[in-house]
């Protein structure tokens, strides 16, 4: 092999090397592009999942009354647009026949334009032991759909209600009530006495 042969030799080598180092490089940008594009997306996906609105649909009881409220709530940071609710099945108000049918109020019936964050619906389902005696006008197992719009998209969630759960719930004595008993035993404590000094005069 002559001295020139060994030269094109040298240079088709480093040709060959370069064009590998090139491909590499071409193939490590795209890799990255690649990474750069998915994590992008990723932070796009949790800066709308942060923003937008989250319809919230539960049952509770009261805390001072033994009343049943069906709650539904926006919990998201946005307002929910378009928001239309259904129930799979009617629920007379208190299980008494002929009462309200929840179902069929303006709520589920219609469409609700907006429904702010942190807003709350709440909804009286009747007393405890009234809804739970009746439960073929007042099902203890019932879903709610909520389907509403934000930022052009469209969400669908349902939320399965059991009133079961609350069987048997105690409520703590509301404060008035308290105050109005101690009332009444004051009422009544001079009332007596009054009695009394009355009676010692005569």
């Amino acid at each position: 092999m002559t001295a020139s042969d060994k030269i094109n030799l040298l240079i088709a080598i480093i040709s060959g090397l370069g064009m590998l180092v090139s491909l590499a490089v071409c193939i490590a940008t795209f890799l990255i592009l690649r990474a750069t594009r998915e994590t992008l997306a990723a932070n796009k996906e949790q800066m709308f999942a942060a923003r937008r609105p989250y319809l919230d649909i539960a049952a509770t009881p009261g805390t001072e009354q033994p009343i049943l409220t069906l709650i539904i709530r926006n919990t998201g940071s946005s307002a929910a647009q378009r928001v239309r609710l259904t129930m799979d099945r009617d629920f007379l108000f208190n299980g008494e026949a002929g009462g309200r049918n929840i179902r069929e109020l303006p709520v589920f019936t219609g469409q609700t334009d907006s429904i702010a964050p942190h807003v709350e619906i709440k909804l009286l389902l009747g007393v405890g032991w009234s809804v739970f005696e009746n439960p073929e006008r007042s099902p203890p197992r019932f879903s709610v759909t909520a389907r509403y719009t934000f930022e052009g998209q469209e969400f669908t969630e349902t939320s399965l209600i059991d009133l079961e759960s609350f069987k048997g719930h105690s409520v703590a004595e509301s404060p008035q009530l308290a105050a109005l008993k101690k009332m009444t035993v004051a009422a009544e404590a001079i009332a007596k006495r009054i009695g009394q000094l009355a009676d010692s005069k005569q």
